[in-house]
């Protein structure tokens, strides 16, 4: 009787362990940063932060990255205040060449204007 308890109370903990792991996991979609980000392009990734700052939800951004020759698509998702008080939008990011897909996030520093902000990875 003292095991069956022991399984009930356990079960949950398990599936909700197991359900975070799935949430975690990043499943190889995930797509690497490269050309409009990295440092030698900053001009170039200025600009697309700009226009993602201008454009209307749903609108599509078409943008070529020059480090790898990649053509990509983002979507501007949708906009709203994050914790800090800063005005932030996510974009869905599709690689048209390889169709892999993820998603970025800009956000408007009343002094800069707009950025991507860095992607965090947890391992």
């Amino acid at each position: 009787m003292d095991f069956q308890k022991y399984l009930l109370k356990s079960i949950p903990a398990l599936a909700l362990l197991l359900i975070l792991q799935g949430c975690a996991s990043t499943g190889g979609s995930q797509e690497t940063n490269t050309g409009l980000y990295s440092a030698d392009n900053t001009a170039a990734a200025g600009k697309l932060a700009d226009k993602v700052g201008e454009a209307q939800i749903g609108e599509v951004i078409t943008a070529s990255a020059a480090a790898d020759g990649s053509v990509r698509e983002y979507t501007v998702l949708e906009q709203y205040t994050a914790a800090s008080g800063r005005t932030c939008r996510n974009v869905s990011v599709l690689n048209l060449n390889t169709q892999r897909s993820s998603t970025a996030l800009y956000c408007l520093d009343e002094d800069d204007g707009w950025f991507r902000v860095r992607d965090i990875l947890l391992k």
